[in-house]
């Protein structure tokens, strides 16, 4: 089980008539992009150029702290500062939807800049096996060794929190 994570454009998710009998909530999700320009990298052929990826649940806690975003993206780590609603992260809520803003931005880019100084030799993607190997067990692409997909994540989220700023009414992250 994982999340899909999807940045764009906001789009309210309204239930068609059946449904809406048993559950009548407006939603919000997030309209997905790709974009030529967008990273890509090895071993992530799901995400490509889009806007959207679907880490576990796992992977993207352990990615978030990692790279030190976790209070940005699930907030507050007492549930006394969570009830008064103060630091409420962007996926506090799931499924669930929050606006963007360049604070966000500059949080992402500053933890971008801190990892890449950490870690001055490292490649963003993923291992990748060759044609007839096991995505478990290898054999491995050898150009693809010791890549860093904390790293990619996070160019990732820069690039695609910076185009949504740029080109969305109100910027979005979705998650599902």
């Amino acid at each position: 089980m994982g999340y899909t994570i999807t940045i764009g454009e906001a789009r309210m998710e309204t239930p068609d008539a059946g449904e809406a009998m048993e559950w009548p909530h407006i939603r919000v999700g997030a309209d997905g992009f790709a974009n030529d320009d967008a990273p890509a990298f090895p071993g992530d052929s799901m995400t490509g150029n889009s806007s959207s990826r679907s880490p576990s649940y796992t992977a993207w806690a352990e990615f978030c702290e990692a790279v030190g975003l976790y209070a940005l993206f699930f907030g507050a780590e007492n549930s006394a500062s969570r009830e008064r609603g103060a630091n409420a992260g962007l996926m506090s809520q799931h499924p669930g939807a929050a606006l963007l803003t360049k604070g966000h931005h500059e949080v992402i880019a500053a933890a971008l800049e801190r990892y890449r100084a950490a870690h001055p030799d490292a490649r963003p993607g993923w291992r990748e096996c060759v044609d007839g190997g096991d995505w478990f067990d290898g054999p491995w692409k050898p150009e693809t060794e010791n890549l860093d997909g904390n790293l990619a994540r996070l160019v990732w989220l820069e690039w695609w929190t910076r185009w949504a700023l740029a080109n969305c009414k109100i910027p979005t992250l979705a998650n599902r």
